[in-house]
């Protein structure tokens, strides 16, 4: 389960993973860092705590779109929204599990 410091102070206990199945919460906080943009192969390679809309504003200072929108943007995080399949991740692919999601 991923989550964000204020989605982890927010969660009521029927949020939490059961503790019988021995489940890790991880808060991606901290790895929000944009890795590298390449406008001309339209790729980018963000931290999987990177906000939607911190990414949406990356795109856009290059001349690019990134081609999810949702009304949580500001504070929904690449690596949930990846994760979950929010808003239909059919533009993204992933290369690698260690490397990269496109």
């Amino acid at each position: 389960m991923t989550a964000s410091a204020e989605t982890l102070a927010a969660l009521s206990a029927g949020a939490l993973p059961p503790a019988a199945l021995a489940n890790v919460v991880l808060c991606l906080d901290r790895m929000d860092k944009l890795r590298e943009i390449d406008p001309a192969a339209n790729t980018i390679m963000v931290e999987a705590g990177c906000t939607l809309a911190a990414i949406q504003q990356q795109a856009a200072a290059h001349g690019r779109l990134f081609p999810m929108a949702l009304g949580s943007q500001g504070s929904c995080q690449i690596g949930g929204n990846i994760s979950t399949n929010a808003g239909n991740s059919t533009w993204c692919c992933t290369t690698s599990r260690a490397r990269a999601t496109r």
